[in-house]
């Protein structure tokens, strides 16, 4: 097989890769809360996981979404009893985010989702050498690099 063959195929592979991935995070998960979460929520609920009493302006500019995109977001997490607002100090308009028990359960869950996926992907990329990772990563980064270029046209 030739560099171009081996190329295209290559590609393919990735391609591949990028629609599994697409479908996996498109497809909600329940997180052993009973509560169907999709991606957005549970990385609406990690974020309050790791930073307890974060605001929605703040959540929203971590998350890289509207502050009304990020709202209605909470509103769903509110409804579904895994977030809880409360008031902050003096300041009656200051709402701090945090999560209830079963929002914490859905955030530990969706860790150790995280946790299997990468064990199995870890133990294969042990296998290699230092040198194939760094060329792996080099390759990744170009990707990532030509990609953002693609996206602002």
């Amino acid at each position: 097989m030739d560099i171009e063959e081996i190329f295209f195929e290559t590609m393919q592979l990735f391609n591949r890769i990028v629609n599994k991935i697409i479908r996996i995070e498109n497809r909600p998960k329940k997180y052993g809360t009973g509560d169907l979460l999709h991606r957005s929520e549970i990385h609406h609920i990690e974020l309050i996981g790791k930073k307890e009493g974060i605001n929605i302006n703040s959540l929203a500019e971590s998350m890289g979404l509207t502050k009304g995109t990020t709202s209605q977001i909470i509103s769903r997490l509110v409804r579904k009893r895994l977030v809880e607002k409360y008031k902050y100090g003096d300041n009656e308009k200051e709402v701090r985010l945090r999560l209830t028990r079963k929002g914490i359960t859905a955030c530990k869950n969706h860790e150790e989702y995280h946790v299997d996926l990468y064990r199995e992907i870890k133990e294969e990329a042990s296998r290699m050498s230092r040198e194939e990772i760094h060329g792996l990563r080099k390759i990744l980064e170009k990707i990532d690099h030509y990609l953002d270029i693609y996206e602002k046209e």
